[in-house]
């Protein structure tokens, strides 16, 4: 049966890889981007795994988890992305969406984004 993950966790995983790397956005282009990849590769390893990667999921994401999470918008205010709060770090993402995924999977998506973001 497979299992669903919702966008939250996605874009938390995307937004501790973002801000290894001194960012605290990510766009959703390149989430989008990234979904795809992700959900290939748990296709190619045979993980009955579903994410939830939509445009309209991750805005819900962000009205969802506002404590967490901002929505940029551009210079005609359209929203272009996510960022993390100023008062939140990567050990926050980490407690509240990481570690409720099972391990395997959440394993799994680590990885997998950290191999994009490369």
């Amino acid at each position: 049966m497979a299992k669903f993950v919702g966008a939250e966790y996605f874009v938390a995983n995307m937004l501790i890889e973002e801000k290894r790397k001194g960012k605290n956005y990510v766009s959703f282009e390149k989430l989008g981007k990234c979904g795809i990849y992700v959900q290939e590769k748990f296709i190619e390893a045979d993980m009955d795994v579903i994410f939830l990667t939509s445009r309209p999921q991750f805005m819900e994401t962000i009205y969802d988890f506002s404590d967490y999470f901002e929505c940029i918008l551009d210079e005609r205010g359209q929203a272009t992305g996510i960022s993390l709060k100023k008062n939140k770090s990567i050990d926050d993402l980490q407690y509240r969406f990481v570690y409720y995924l099972p391990i395997g999977i959440s394993s799994f998506l680590q990885q997998t984004i950290q191999s994009f973001a490369a």
